[in-house]
């Protein structure tokens, strides 16, 4: 990524977009791409499949895994300073995997969402 990333930024020129949301999803975009370049050898190596769909599905489901893993980590701070909170933070905590695990079901489930090779 941080060698990928300012590549691709500069190639097609993220900076120009005008509209901040589009400029966002482009970011977002050409991050899950320099991921999946950095990954896909390793992937293909090991488990020998190749997931395009990978780039699309990381824009949705890396900020619910970060959800995941903040929700967590409050919820374990939490739990000794305020244990009535806990609950919430557990019901949160328990819904983000619950989106995550959804997320990746549903891209893996698509067509052409994997390659054997």
């Amino acid at each position: 990524i941080i060698y990928i990333y300012p590549a691709l930024k500069r190639l097609f020129k993220i900076e120009n977009i005008k509209i901040m949301i589009l400029r966002r999803l482009a970011e977002s975009l050409f991050i899950s791409l320099a991921a999946w370049f950095g990954t896909a050898g390793f992937i293909a190596y090991y488990f020998k499949i190749l997931t395009p769909i990978a780039i699309l599905a990381n824009i949705l489901i890396i900020p619910t895994a970060s959800l995941v893993i903040i929700s967590g980590l409050v919820l374990f701070i939490l739990d000794p300073l305020a244990p009535f909170l806990t609950g919430a933070f557990a019901a949160f905590n328990e819904l983000t995997v619950f989106m995550l695990v959804k997320l990746s079901t549903f891209f893996s489930s698509l067509p052409f969402a994997y390659y054997r090779i």
